[in-house]
């Protein structure tokens, strides 16, 4: 018994669970430190949670621009008033297609509909009674983009981390990289998530698990470099890239914004 118990402590990831920060009403953010005994640095987590009674999700992508450049995180904020944005997923080597389905609206950003197993949806359809966004698995019945897509404006495809409803899906594989994804929780927030520690993803999904932060779904976005977030509010400027100084031009974000205000 001794033994057993022992092995369950070298498995479970040492977290204290950090203090939320307001930044702004519906948008919060925290800074958590995790220790894996397999692992010789700290894995920093770095999560802003977003209400969407309160805040808007955005598509923005450079196939929507008849000739506009990349842009980095900052500014596809500045461009569109954004109060943040992180990858949309990981794109081709034309720098401007995402690897999966992306439809906003009537702009398809990408048609190629690939084995990805996650489908984030937002922007509900004119009359819809469904969660403000939702992260789908198409591998669970009835589900398919098309069904997803009566419901939904805006639907973005990519690799699964988590599977509803908790669930990790990613082997444990051994390869590491620092990590940008996107959360769903049980009350229905989706996070913005960015480690820049190198770490597999069966170990970014332990911890995740493991904390307090109750995430039914996630998908990884992208890694290493290319992986960045940036928010703006206030006072409050935080830049998370592997390379703070140098943020690098994306060709498609996920972006925040305040709901309009309903007169």
């Amino acid at each position: 018994m001794r033994y057993i118990i022992c092995l369950l402590a070298l498995l479970i990831p040492s977290l204290v669970q950090a203090q939320w920060k307001e930044l702004s009403p519906g948008l919060e953010y925290r800074a958590q430190s995790v220790t894996l005994p397999e692992y010789s640095y700290p894995i920093e987590i770095n999560a802003i949670r977003i209400d969407l009674q309160k805040w808007d999700l955005v598509f923005r992508g450079i196939s929507q621009e008849a000739d506009g450049p990349l842009k980095t995180p900052e500014e596809w904020c500045e461009k569109y008033s954004l109060t943040a944005a992180i990858n949309a997923g990981m794109y081709n080597d034309d720098y401007q297609t995402h690897t999966g389905y992306v439809r906003d609206g009537e702009h398809r950003s990408s048609l190629h509909r690939n084995n990805y197993k996650s489908l984030l949806a937002f922007n509900p359809a004119k009359g819809k009674q469904v969660p403000p966004a939702r992260i789908f698995d198409l591998d669970q019945p009835g589900v398919t983009i098309d069904s997803v897509l009566k419901d939904y404006s805006t639907v973005i495809q990519n690799l699964r981390l988590i599977k509803r409803l908790g669930i990790s899906v990613w082997p444990d594989q051994g390869n590491r990289w620092s990590e940008a994804a996107i959360a769903e929780d049980k009350q229905g927030r989706i996070l913005f998530l960015y480690c820049p520690s190198p770490v597999s993803m069966h170990d970014f999904n332990k911890i995740l698990l493991y904390s307090d932060m109750e995430i039914v779904a996630a998908q990884h976005l992208e890694g290493n470099a290319p992986a960045q977030v940036y928010l703006k509010t206030g006072s409050t400027e935080l830049i998370l890239s592997e390379d703070p100084d140098m943020m690098l031009p994306l060709p498609n974000i996920i972006g925040i914004r305040p709901k309009p205000v309903r007169k």
